[in-house]
């Protein structure tokens, strides 16, 4: 998100992503700015808004850091594409390193458990049960599906 976009209604959108997943996500939702160059304009970002904590951006953008437990992660969307993939890959040793530290290492709950077994049961019946009758173009996507960690 854009660090100049935080707003009200933002932040109630962002609610409704927490409470459908329910109690415990917040230990693995991460804040992810977009279009910031460097971990320095991150963090003059994030401490610039304390000189004005009544602008009703800023206000938002402090609820969403303390439901992200101040996991604040950054992207320039404008950067090279090299410079881009070292960015998605800090990001992703950002999350795996967070997670890994956390008594489980990915989020689950009684939604995500329904997701994995109904995922389970359509590759059991229509990839593998069907066998080599069915195409096996896109299976891959599914078995992607089914090792993500819910």
């Amino acid at each position: 998100m854009r660090p100049d976009r935080f707003s009200k209604e933002m932040v109630e959108t962002a609610e409704l992503f927490f409470k459908f997943f329910g109690k415990g996500v917040d230990a693995y939702a991460f804040l992810i700015l977009t279009y910031t160059e460097t971990e320095e304009d991150m963090m003059n970002y994030i401490h610039g808004g304390e000189t004005n904590p009544d602008d009703e951006g800023e206000k938002a953008f402090k609820v969403l850091r303390k439901r992200c437990q101040d996991k604040i992660l950054f992207i320039d969307n404008k950067a090279s594409k090299d410079d881009k993939e070292q960015m998605v890959l800090n990001i992703l040793t950002a999350i795996d390193t967070a997670n890994g530290k956390s008594s489980r290492p990915y989020f689950q709950n009684r939604l995500t458990r329904e997701i994995d077994k109904r995922a389970t049961d359509f590759y059991l019946t229509h990839v593998r049960g069907l066998g080599s009758t069915r195409s096996t173009e896109g299976n891959h996507i599914i078995f992607v599906l089914l090792t993500f960690a819910f």
